[in-house]
């Protein structure tokens, strides 16, 4: 019997590595948490791995397109948000300023997907399982447990983002004293969001996923020794955790968070 996910409408239901080097990311990735890297027959593009834990499907590895490897050879983290109905969303989307990039995908038995930018320049996508899957992050070792809208002016993106999928916005102070706010969705936690200051110098507008680890330094020294760089050392989160950003192999930042 096919059991469906948990998440709802409005979570955050997948993560998809848009690399330079398939074959490296998932290097990196398998050595860092143990996560394996999955064959299977029907896969959205030519080239795409499934990284998983045991048969639990975690994130998904996409190899960077001629035209994208020729602007930037830097890999990239996207996080996807499921819907329930994809063009219905699209459209809300767009008159909320939002542009999509590239062309929508629909993988037979799986579902449809399209990957967007805020009006501030954040990727993120979406995702309609048709019928499944999505994946259910709980937050266990390995999985992503929390994700980070980063951007120039937080309560625009805030107001976006509410308005695309009903998430509460709560605003909070982080542990330095700055502003910073947390997002749910139907009432419980899936991250935070802020704005970015100097200190971010020429970092994006991003959505980041944060990684479930046990141990947040020891992983920090298993990163580096497999060819990471740490671009925040780890910081506490006030009721969430202890947290670090780092970039992989490939030049993708991506977060690790010790629950506290």
């Amino acid at each position: 019997m096919v059991v469906p996910p948990k998440t709802r409408y409005g979570d955050f239901c997948w993560v998809e590595h848009a690399s330079p080097d398939p074959a490296e990311t998932s290097r990196f990735y398998t050595s860092l948490l143990g996560w394996l890297d999955l064959s299977i027959e029907q896969v959205p593009v030519s080239g795409y791995r499934i990284l998983a834990a045991g048969e639990e499907w975690l994130a998904g590895v996409l190899p960077m397109t001629e035209e994208q490897l020729g602007e930037d050879h830097s890999g990239r983290w996207i996080s996807f948000v499921r819907v329930e109905d994809l063009s219905r969303t699209l459209q809300r989307a767009g008159k909320l300023g939002a542009r999509l990039c590239g062309a929508k995908r629909a993988i037979d038995g799986f579902g449809r997907a399209a990957v967007l930018q805020d009006p501030q320049g954040v990727i993120f996508a979406l995702w309609q399982p048709d019928p499944l899957p999505a994946a259910d992050y709980v937050g266990s070792p390995g999985q992503p447990c929390w994700f980070e809208i980063s951007c120039s002016d937080a309560e625009a993106a805030a107001a976006f983002f509410q308005s695309l999928f009903g998430w509460e916005v709560e605003r909070s102070v982080s542990a330095e004293g700055e502003d910073f706010w947390i997002l749910r969705n139907q009432g419980l936690v899936i991250g935070g969001l802020q704005e970015m200051e100097e200190s971010f110098g020429a970092a994006p507008a991003q959505c980041l996923p944060f990684l479930s680890v046990r141990d947040c330094d020891a992983t920090i020294l298993a990163a580096k020794e497999a060819g990471a760089y740490v671009v925040l050392i780890p910081t506490e989160l006030p009721g969430v955790g202890r947290h670090a950003v780092l970039e992989d192999s490939s030049g993708a930042a991506f977060g690790i968070l010790e629950p506290g």
